[in-house]
């Protein structure tokens, strides 16, 4: 009975995830190209930080994915008052890392569409760094 509800909890827990990036996506999109880029080192910087700082993001378990994605929300939303396009990146982050440990349609929508901007990012990197320099 309780897999049943916590299986059930985690994939509204996907839907709530979706809403999130439906909600961000068109923010980071209609930023400024200096704040976008800004969004994107972070982003970047954080996922180059962690793996090199705690180890590979694909070894941790599914439990530490999720309290890192917990913690980087958390750090987004501190940011958010002063610096809106890192706040962004730590969002991103977030989002990427709890959508890959939950099952359903959302949370798989949800990773795939953010993997798709981690990929784009890292990228993308080494062009903004040389145009917009390490803010």
């Amino acid at each position: 009975m309780f897999e049943k509800l916590k299986a059930g909890w985690a994939e509204a827990r996907g839907a709530v995830l979706w809403k999130e990036l439906s909600d961000l996506l068109p923010r980071v999109n209609a930023a400024q190209p200096r704040q976008q880029a800004k969004t994107c080192l972070a982003l970047v910087g954080l996922l180059a930080g962690i793996d090199e700082s705690v180890g590979r993001i694909d070894d941790m378990s599914e439990e530490g994915k999720k309290k890192l994605a917990g913690h980087l929300r958390k750090i987004g939303v501190e940011k958010h008052d002063f610096d809106v396009p890192r706040a962004h990146g730590y969002f991103l982050a977030s989002l990427w890392l709890e959508s890959g440990c939950l099952p359903g349609d959302d949370a798989a929508r949800v990773h795939a569409f953010t993997s798709g901007i981690v990929d784009k990012a890292f990228d993308e990197a080494p062009a903004l760094l040389e145009q917009y320099g390490a803010d």
